[in-house]
């Protein structure tokens, strides 16, 4: 689908034929704990024709390869702030920046923000916050995340948080001030009632799907496409997190009896081995995995080695003990519980799967 032909809501943010530095800057949901957004939203831009360059004091990696989409995560993120903390950060921070990487031309403030349950404590925080930006001369957009809902329930709390944070931006749409393109975008809730982890890594911090939904919100405003529109263009939350054809990461696998060692080689979506057409330079586009009696995804073994765009895997050896292996629904990781009423596990005993003998050839066992 070429950037021409997807819709739009209007004029958003980014331009055309130019690189936007954008800071994420915020708590501990803007990055150090659970899946950092930013490489995500790059990835929407970039469907769209856009190139945005991720700037903040945090993992910095200003040039180079670097920059690309899967490498690219700079950014401020602190935990525990209330957005006056992060305000007195500012200065430092935006100067270390424009020294080292270069003016930011987009601000994203992202967090549960950590505020008590008063509008006019909440209001004044955020009014700190534009105020110390505009006084460091930072004049372009900013963007405010909504506050994600803790344990997916809005509580009073987090219902005084949203009003003081709608007044405080009212208040900076009633001056001639540089930061009237001040906008909120809403995110979704990041778990359910009861509580669940289907979002969050403790139903506070995003994992990736829940990194997906802020990645999604921020996405919309930058771009002023409407989030159903950038769905579709990504290919939902298994497109953008896995890539293009990334499904190997949704199965699960888990050993019988005991720990077992499983060799797989991977390839991308168009049969190059690597998973990125490139091989592993260590591996040449295997790799020994630990498949454990708790079971897990393949993502969830593959550990650092993993990357966007391993689409399929040949099962070439298992040993010590067999494994069961079965398309699952997990877009983080983690392990998927699965019924034999629902999903019929394939049960893959120990043994070579590459060796041709005199009995015959192996069957050949994919994934995704």
């Amino acid at each position: 689908m070429s950037a021409s032909a997807l819709s739009t809501l209007g004029t958003g943010f980014l331009r055309r034929n130019y690189t936007d530095r954008v800071w994420i800057h915020g708590d501990s949901t803007a990055g150090s704990t659970g899946t950092f957004f930013g490489t995500m939203l790059k990835r929407i831009c970039a469907v769209y024709g856009y190139e945005i360059d991720l700037v903040g004091t945090q993992n910095p990696a200003p040039t180079g390869i670097d920059n690309q989409v899967a490498r690219d995560n700079e950014r401020d993120s602190t935990g525990g702030a209330t957005p006056d903390q992060l305000a007195a950060e500012i200065p430092a921070k935006l100067a270390q920046i424009r020294a080292e990487q270069g003016e930011p031309s987009i601000v994203i403030l992202q967090g549960n923000y950590n505020t008590p349950g008063d509008v006019a404590i909440a209001r004044a925080m955020f009014n700190e916050y534009f105020r110390v930006l505009r006084e460091n001369k930072y004049y372009g957009p900013l963007i405010v995340m909504g506050k994600t809902l803790q344990n997916g329930a809005m509580d009073g709390n987090q219902e005084a948080h949203m009003v003081g944070l709608h007044l405080a931006i009212a208040d900076e749409a009633l001056k001639d001030g540089p930061l009237r393109r001040t906008v909120m975008a809403p995110t979704y809730t990041l778990g359910s009632w009861p509580p669940d982890d289907r979002q969050t890594t403790d139903n506070t911090h995003p994992n990736d799907q829940g990194a997906y939904i802020f990645a999604l919100s921020a996405g919309t405003v930058l771009l002023g496409v409407p989030a159903m529109d950038i769905e579709r263009a990504v290919g939902g939350p298994v497109g953008l997190i896995n890539g293009p054809g990334g499904n190997l990461a949704l199965w699960c696998a888990r050993a019988i009896g005991g720990n077992a060692t499983v060799q797989i080689a991977v390839y991308d979506r168009f049969g190059r081995m690597g998973g990125r057409g490139t091989a592993n330079a260590n591996t040449l586009g295997t790799f020994s995995l630990t498949v454990t009696t708790g079971g897990g995804t393949i993502r969830s073994f593959l550990g650092g080695n993993y990357e966007a765009n391993m689409a399929r895997a040949k099962i070439l050896s298992v040993a010590t003990n067999p494994i069961m292996i079965w398309p699952g629904a997990s877009i983080n990781g983690g392990a998927v519980e699965v019924s034999d009423l629902t999903i019929q596990p394939e049960i893959v005993n120990a043994g070579d799967y590459r060796t041709i003998t005199a009995a015959g050839r192996p069957p050949e066992i994919w994934l995704g």
